[in-house]
């Protein structure tokens, strides 16, 4: 059997995401025993068209059997697709609708699909994540993604959506790299506006924005200014073990949104399609796991969350409580958004809440009496999910910086 060759584009080497796109590619064509070949395009659509149309162009027997790539601009290059389609390479277009997908797949033999991550959804989470680490409401200085970019507006379109009204938003632009958000909060800070400005939350659409961020607030010579910018939570998305990851792990980030890389599943599919005859879908999408920060986790509660005894706590647990809790509810409300509110109804009237690690605390009973720094540093996934014909619950402990295997109660 013929050994595919694939020839994946990519926007940046200077993005986490993309790096990890990358690295999933390659473990996808090793599984499946495919060659391939990773450019990137410094943000340049044109420079990425001009690398795709080049592989298409060359003879037949040095070509692609096809093209995986990520667009730079707000386009996934029509043109570029149709030469492809008309020499018979496959195509996969990742994280982007492209109207076009659907015309070409009657025209050619070869797969022509989209993977993309539901961008809409890892707004809303984020939104969720605003609203539970701002429950008094305020203002978030959010870093979006390039103005053409799809994914950065449907990020948009998603936070906006679940954020409550009490926050409001002061966006800024970006290049998905850490050095354009230095750029763009460095020149942010120079603007008479900015010193006015009352700031609660750093928001980034990407985890190396949100770093980003964070080395612009570090270079302010004022040390109280720095300090008071610095204090405030910083959140991103993408999740990456290396680097979102790691840096909740060590409280750089507040919270983060995982997103899994979708490059190795593109060319699964065209394996699967080329190999098998595996018709692939117009478009597959893949859903983020929400992540959020609240209390460190040491290894006794790591082993807590495994034990007979939670699984007691999750079925004996008055759920009512909730209902009269706006921390608990903020907490649950973005654990498990989909079940949460048939349970337990409409909000109750807003009152005065607890702050979190205060006296009268009900998120954890013995939160008052840890150090106020271990506040952030804990990774829920799903950790609760509600179930209503029991009125009970089922711990999966599905967080990935605990990297716990699944139990049910």
């Amino acid at each position: 059997m013929k050994k595919l060759r694939f020839l994946v584009s990519l926007t940046t080497n200077d993005n986490d995401y993309q790096i990890e796109q990358a690295h999933s590619a390659e473990l996808a064509a090793g599984k499946v025993g495919a060659e391939i070949q990773i450019v990137y395009a410094d943000n340049d659509a044109i420079t990425q068209s001009t690398q795709i149309l080049k592989a298409i162009q060359v003879d037949q027997n040095q070509r692609p059997d096809a093209v995986v790539f990520e667009p730079v601009g707000g386009t996934a290059l029509p043109q570029v697709a149709r030469a492809a389609a008309s020499a018979g390479i496959g195509w996969a277009v990742l994280n982007r609708d492209a109207n076009y997908i659907l015309e070409l797949r009657k025209l050619s033999s070869a797969p022509f699909f989209g993977v993309s991550s539901d961008h809409l959804e890892i707004g809303r989470i984020q939104g969720r994540q605003f609203a539970a680490l701002l429950p008094h409401g305020g203002t978030i200085l959010y870093i979006q993604g390039p103005a053409e970019n799809p994914a950065a507006k449907e990020r948009t379109v998603g936070m906006q959506e679940t954020k409550p009204s009490n926050i409001h938003v002061t966006a800024l632009r970006a290049q998905w790299t850490e050095e354009s958000a230095q750029r763009s909060v460095r020149s942010w800070l120079k603007l008479t506006t900015s010193q006015k400005a009352a700031v609660d939350l750093i928001g980034a659409q990407d985890d190396s924005m949100a770093i980003g961020a964070r080395k612009a607030f570090e270079e302010l010579a004022n040390e109280s200014e720095r300090e008071r910018w610095l204090k405030l939570p910083f959140t991103g998305c993408d999740g990456l073990p290396k680097t979102g990851e790691a840096w909740v792990r060590t409280g750089l980030l507040a919270a983060t949104v995982f997103v899994p890389p979708n490059a190795g599943q593109a060319i699964e599919m065209l394996v699967d399609a080329m190999q098998n005859g595996k018709e692939a879908p117009q478009r597959a999408q893949l859903q983020p796991a929400n992540a959020i920060t609240f209390l460190d986790v040491s290894p006794l509660l790591s082993r807590f969350l495994l034990s007979p005894i939670c699984a007691f706590f999750c079925r004996t647990f008055p759920w009512a409580l909730l209902r009269r809790n706006s921390h608990l509810r903020q907490l649950c409300v973005l654990c498990f958004p989909s079940s949460l509110p048939d349970i337990l109804g409409p909000s109750p009237p807003r009152r005065a809440a607890a702050r979190f690690g205060g006296s009268h605390s009900c998120i954890f009973p013995f939160a008052s009496r840890l150090p106020q720094e271990s506040i952030r540093k804990t990774i829920f996934n799903d950790c609760l999910t509600l179930t209503s014909s029991y009125n009970a619950a089922e711990t999966l402990v599905l967080a990935p910086l605990l990297r716990l295997p699944r139990r049910s109660a």
